[in-house]
């Protein structure tokens, strides 16, 4: 399982304001129960372990079994849809729609279950089909529309569904086919709806329907067989749920658009290299946006000039737009406004230059997206599609967002890489001097030694990182208990100390004379944090060295001596 998919949860906020209950269940055991749940179950919400059978009851075991199936399906997203009567409070039954859907809560796979309150209109139908064949008065007094058919004619409709559908009298509609007010793309789901009653008494459907006007809706339908006049007919009970629909496809859409900016900053967050970092943020946003092709153009320290520093398929484009300007054309307006934007080729303003190129390359559409660090513009992302694709709010929400949060994560690889470079500079100009600089971690383990070393001593720099007692072992006998000492000193609160050696090169059979210079690195708080030094061969300044030692004051470093503290040379 990828750490992307271990880290997306259920949007807990959001459920806890719904106005229905809603439950989330663990291996069939509840974890999180909403605000809705608790006034509607408070019993069951108080029990310690509450399940999906102590829920729904015994006479609801087959929902249960099918509810507790979705935790076996590997696929998220799965759904579950069907009406049950379930005690409530005491003794009263009351009849919910409950839906339960698969979903990924960090490491656990959950199921969500929400219901909602049908009793209502549960009612309503059971007293309509005992009653139709006495009154159309019953079907005329519904508040919901309601239509019975014969043979696919529409025979009777209350005022509620002439409302609902625009339609200005009865005479307009009896007589037609049904199909009249169900939109040829709701057909199908209509169709399997009236062959489902071959199996059960009542089913429900949802569908897309059109109004007298041409207006599409999104109707939810009940249908059930009675008899009509002696004859077999079929009553259909709508509800216009368009507005409903429309905000869970908008609270989706929102949850979908914050799941992909999360994986996308998952993804690149993990990478700090530069180059890579660019790279695998274009592939993430033109797979996020459904874009085909894409560039990306970094800033020059100055902020005038944007180039090209890595592209999908942009190979077209590439040549002309290699390099632009931030104060002047298309690129200044982007960086001004400091705002994503989304432009179709054929609206493409014309005082704007490349409209020609665009529609050479025969692209449609293109959408900019600065990646910004607080009101600097470090690079431009560009984004072309061939194909027509409308960009949604909540997408435009998305790029705005993706602006600022990769914006952010863009300093960090810049820094890191900026940073990198510098230190490999000063890695290449240390190892071009004939004097050794080492680092040493706090507890004295080298972890860098430059290449000349092996001039000076004989042995590579990985002979003393992978024997870390090698350095000593080349010492003078005399001189390695001093060697030791000093090292001990490393956590005095010193900042710098010098020695001087003897150290025995690899195949000779003289010491020579090896200065070592050490600087301790500190925190804030004076603890040692790390170690560099310095190894210079002083063999040839024997007279100097004997100056130095006739000259030095008591501490002083001397040959096969270091400066050290009273303590650490009795220590010694």
């Amino acid at each position: 399982m990828t750490k992307e998919k271990k880290n997306k949860k259920v949007p807990l906020d959001v459920l806890d304001d719904l106005p229905y209950p809603v439950a989330i269940f663990s291996s069939a055991k509840a974890i999180w129960l909403n605000k809705s749940f608790r006034r509607t179950f408070p019993t069951a919400a108080g029990k310690p372990s509450l399940t999906l059978g102590s829920l729904l009851g015994r006479k609801n075991r087959s929902i249960v079994v099918e509810l507790a199936s979705l935790f076996d399906d590997r696929k998220t997203g799965r759904i579950f849809n069907q009406d049950v009567r379930i005690e409530s409070e005491g003794t009263t039954l009351q009849s919910f729609d409950v839906a339960g859907i698969a979903k990924r809560h960090g490491d656990q796979r959950v199921v969500v279950v929400s219901l909602r309150d049908v009793t209502a209109r549960e009612n309503a139908l059971r007293e309509l089909s005992a009653s139709l064949e006495q009154s159309d008065s019953i079907i005329q007094g519904m508040g919901m529309a309601a239509c019975v058919i014969e043979e696919d004619q529409i025979v009777f409709v209350n005022q509620s569904f002439l409302h609902l559908f625009r339609i200005s009298t009865r005479d307009d509609i009896i007589g037609k086919k049904i199909k009249k007010v169900i939109h040829a793309k709701g057909r199908k789901a209509f169709s399997a709806g009236v062959d489902q009653l071959q199996v059960s008494s009542s089913v429900r459907v949802e569908h897309e329907g059109v109004r007298a006007d041409g207006a599409h809706i999104i109707v939810e339908t009940i249908l059930s067989r009675i008899e009509y006049n002696r004859q077999p007919s079929l009553l259909c009970l709508m509800h216009d749920v368009t507005i409903r629909r429309n905000n869970e496809n908008d609270r989706a859409s929102f949850l979908r658009s914050r799941e992909m900016l999360d994986s996308m900053l998952l993804k690149v967050n993990e990478i700090l290299e530069w180059d890579d970092f660019l790279a695998k943020s274009l592939a993430e946003a033109t797979h996020m946006i459904k874009y085909e092709s894409g560039a990306v153009f970094v800033s020059d320290s100055a902020g005038d000039i944007v180039s090209l520093a890595t592209n999908i398929g942009f190979d077209e484009l590439a040549s002309t737009l290699s390099h632009q300007s931030l104060n002047e054309g298309l690129f200044a307006f982007i960086a001004k406004t400091q705002e994503p934007s989304v432009i179709a080729v054929a609206d493409y303003p014309p005082f704007l230059p490349f409209k020609s190129l665009f529609e050479n390359a025969g692209i449609h559409s293109v959408v900019f997206i600065p990646l910004l660090f607080e009101t600097s513009v470090l690079a431009v992302m560009m984004l072309v599609s061939a194909k027509p694709r409308e960009i949604t709010d909540d997408e435009k929400q998305l790029l705005s967002a993706m602006a600022k949060h990769v914006g952010g994560q863009a300093k960090r690889a810049m820094m890191y890489s900026q940073t990198k470079a510098s230190e490999s500079r000063f890695r290449s100009a240390i190892e071009e001097l004939p004097a050794v600089f080492y680092e040493r971690s706090r507890v004295g383990a080298i972890t860098y030694i430059s290449p000349s070393v092996e001039k000076m001593l004989g042995f590579t720099p990985s002979d003393f990182i992978s024997r870390q007692d090698l350095m000593r072992n080349l010492l003078h006998p005399d001189d390695r208990a001093l060697y030791t000492a000093n090292i001990a000193e490393w956590a005095k609160g010193s900042n710098q100390s010098s020695a001087v050696y003897r150290i025995l090169p690899k195949g000779k059979a003289t010491y020579s004379r090896i200065r070592d210079s050490v600087w301790y690195l500190r925190d804030a708080d004076k603890n040692l944090v790390g170690v560099r030094g310095l190894l210079v061969d002083v063999t040839g300044e024997e007279k100097g060295i004997e100056r130095e030692n006739t000259e030095a004051p008591e501490g002083g470093a001397r040959p096969g001596s270091m400066a050290l503290s009273s303590e650490a040379q009795n220590n010694a």
